[in-house]
């Protein structure tokens, strides 16, 4: 038996992970705190990462992915840049993909608990030194 093409094995990961998630709505809206131009283009970034799959992208229409400003404030980066206090970081949830890896700024990504990191965004995070925190609590 030959070895598996490693575009095909990522694929099938991406696709079982993705039905997994399907099959578990979210409940809880992702908490977004925008107070730069920088935290407006992280969240953009985000938005476009999740109507880059097909799966988000319906669940995003349809409000089953949503979001709410920080209510405590508005003012704490929604990507940790090593310098922001832990405490005031809103959690990725869902699908964390290498494309939200690459697009991270700082050391640090904070994890909600319904988050799942894909094995090739864990390993890219791993190479760009960035920490992946894993918040139990929203």
């Amino acid at each position: 038996m030959g070895a598996l093409d490693p575009n095909v094995l990522r694929q099938l990961v991406s696709e079982a992970v993705r039905e997994a998630l399907a099959s578990q709505p979210s409940t809880r809206p992702e908490v977004v705190s925008i107070a730069t131009d920088s935290d407006l283009r992280r969240f953009v970034d985000r938005i476009v990462t999740l109507m880059d799959d097909p799966a988000t992208a319906v669940q995003l229409r349809d409000g089953t992915i949503a979001f709410q400003l920080d209510p405590d404030r508005s003012d704490s980066p929604a990507v940790r840049s090593g310098s922001a206090p832990a405490n005031k970081i809103a959690p990725l949830s869902g699908i964390v993909g290498e494309k939200i890896i690459n697009g991270a700024e700082g050391k640090e990504l904070v994890l909600g608990p319904d988050a799942v990191v894909t094995p090739i965004a864990r390993d890219r995070a791993r190479e760009r030194g960035i920490s992946l925190i894993r918040r139990q609590t929203c």
